[in-house]
């Protein structure tokens, strides 16, 4: 069952608790316009539309801007979120590089694999797992508690360690500025100084922003 709107008794997560006996389907609140899900145990899950309350439901199309972005997964985060993706790298480099020496026996520098090894690629590893479960927690908050918002583009900075975006924008009457890391291959447009990008803003922390393209 789809429901283009809600009824009057049922709140979204945004506003309020949603009463489980509703039937399961999806739903959008005529107060603030986002829009969640009832899953059919009862539990709730949000998700960002582009759509403004009020508007049809109308199937999403194939690279339609317009269309409803859900929760990426943690594959995506990994893939999408250059901290996470090179949080895996270190973990993976580290581990594969010890391993390797193991059962080759081939040596790697001037010393065999020892204890020291171990405890340094323990500690990359917890290092990177804390990096990893941080990113992926604020990246899913922003996209299930968020709100679709333009930013402009203040700075651009290229280095071997990446892109960083430097961008501008409003919520809630407050001006931010924050600078964001980005893969460049994943944006969509070659973006420069002065443009503007579209960024999902936590509601529940506005500082928490990510920019879109790499997870449409």
């Amino acid at each position: 069952m789809i429901s283009g709107v809600t009824d009057c008794n049922m709140k979204c997560p945004y506003c309020g608790k949603v009463k489980t006996a509703q039937p399961a389907g999806k739903y959008k609140c005529t107060g603030c316009g986002n829009r969640f899900v009832i899953l059919s145990n009862g539990k709730i899950k949000a998700y960002v539309s582009f759509e403004k309350a009020g508007a049809k439901d109308v199937p999403a199309k194939k690279n339609d801007n317009h269309a409803e972005i859900q929760i990426p997964s943690l594959k995506k985060i990994l893939n999408a979120d250059p901290s996470s993706n090179t949080a895996t790298i270190f973990i993976l480099v580290f581990w594969g590089l010890i391993f390797f020496q193991l059962i080759t026996g081939i040596q790697i520098g001037k010393s065999e694999v020892g204890s020291f090894d171990f405890i340094l690629a323990t500690i990359i590893s917890i290092i990177g797992i804390i990096v990893i479960i941080v990113r992926t927690n604020n990246i899913q908050s922003a996209f299930g508690f968020g709100q679709l918002n333009m930013s402009r583009i203040l700075k651009r900075r290229t280095s071997k360690q990446g892109t960083y975006l430097k961008v501008r924008y409003e919520f809630c009457g407050r001006e931010y500025v924050r600078s964001l890391p980005v893969h460049a291959s994943d944006l969509k447009s070659d973006y420069q100084i002065g443009d503007e990008i579209e960024i999902i803003v936590d509601k529940n922390n506005p500082e928490n922003v990510v920019i879109l393209d790499p997870y449409r």
